[in-house]
């Protein structure tokens, strides 16, 4: 008995046609399931999964180490990453200020030379005594008010009078405490002044016929020694006074002779002015008063008066008063 051979059929009923023709041959049957069973099962060089469960998939080497999670991504300043559009916490948006941030100040009169919104950051100029506030090419400075001086150096204006209305205006007495005749220290007093209420007075003992009074104020916070640019005031053509007044209460024969001159220079210890000496008498006011020509005068750190005072007795005792301290223009 002959038996056809398979014909090749296209996949959709390949496996119709083999089953059909396997079943025409005596062993058919048998070699079919044996195919069937091959085909079926997996290879066995192939690991199996025996449990049931989804495949495990191989860790990436690059990745963390297994059993681990994996961390929320960070945004370059430290902070969780956000979404597009949206702004961390605690923040601006971008061209806002951060939260508590106080507003810029608003210059209500919006001109570039405003001292109470000055520069960029629109800053109130500070105050200087005796003195304009100005704001120039957004930086502040001040413009001292006339008679008031300019300081070199400082931020300051010097007064061109003192009066001593209220206080000392910063003189003090210095010098050898051997040979000064002052007793005490200087102070306003309402005794006795020139102008106005009050004048600077201290008591006066003039012993063993001779004795000198040294007065002085240092100018725009001058200090000898001191760190940094010279603090100084231009006295080139002024003329400084002042007017005293000595007192008497003892003593016979007083007469002296008063100067008045400052100190400058680059390190503010050269003489300046202290040429010309004026005669002082008892019991009546007297003006001493020096011309600045001193071309070096343009860096001036002290003002001094200075006196010499003699008498015919042993002993002077009386009353010292100075007033109206001026720096004029020539």
């Amino acid at each position: 008995m002959s038996h056809p051979s398979p014909v090749y059929k296209p996949h959709s009923r390949h496996v119709l046609d083999v089953w059909s023709a396997a079943r025409s041959w005596p062993i058919g049957s048998l070699v079919l399931s044996v195919m069937l069973v091959s085909c079926s099962s997996p290879r066995s060089d192939r690991p199996q999964n025996t449990t049931g469960l989804a495949p495990a998939v191989a860790p990436d080497p690059a990745g963390p180490p297994p059993g681990t999670m994996t961390p929320e991504p960070m945004a370059p300043g430290g902070g969780p990453s956000q979404p597009p559009g949206t702004t961390p916490p605690g923040t601006a948006p971008p061209g806002t200020s951060p939260p508590g941030t106080p507003p810029p100040a608003v210059c209500p009169s919006n001109r570039p030379d405003d001292p109470d919104c000055c520069g960029p950051r629109k800053l109130r100029c500070p105050d200087v005594i005796d003195a304009d506030r100005t704001c120039v090419m957004d930086r502040c400075g001040h413009a001292c008010k006339a008679p008031a001086l300019t300081c070199q150096g400082a931020s300051a204006c010097e007064p061109a009078t003192w009066s001593f209305e209220t206080d000392t205006g910063g003189w003090t007495r210095f010098g050898s405490q051997d040979t000064t005749p002052l007793e005490g220290p200087l102070e306003p007093s309402s005794e006795l002044a020139r102008t106005g209420q009050k004048s600077l007075a201290s008591d006066l003992i003039v012993q063993l016929h001779r004795g000198v009074v040294q007065i002085k104020r240092d100018l725009c916070g001058f200090a000898l020694a001191q760190v940094g640019p010279l603090r100084a005031l231009d006295l080139r053509g002024k003329t400084l006074s002042f007017w005293m007044f000595v007192g008497r209460d003892s003593g016979e024969g007083f007469r002296g002779r008063c100067t008045f001159g400052a100190w400058g220079g680059t390190d503010g210890t050269r003489p300046i002015g202290f040429g010309k000496e004026t005669s002082v008498v008892a019991d009546r006011w007297t003006e001493i008063k020096t011309s600045i020509t001193e071309e070096f005068a343009a860096q001036v750190s002290t003002l001094e008066l200075r006196c010499a005072f003699l008498a015919d007795t042993a002993t002077f005792t009386g009353r010292l008063f100075i007033d109206d301290i001026t720096i004029t223009p020539r």
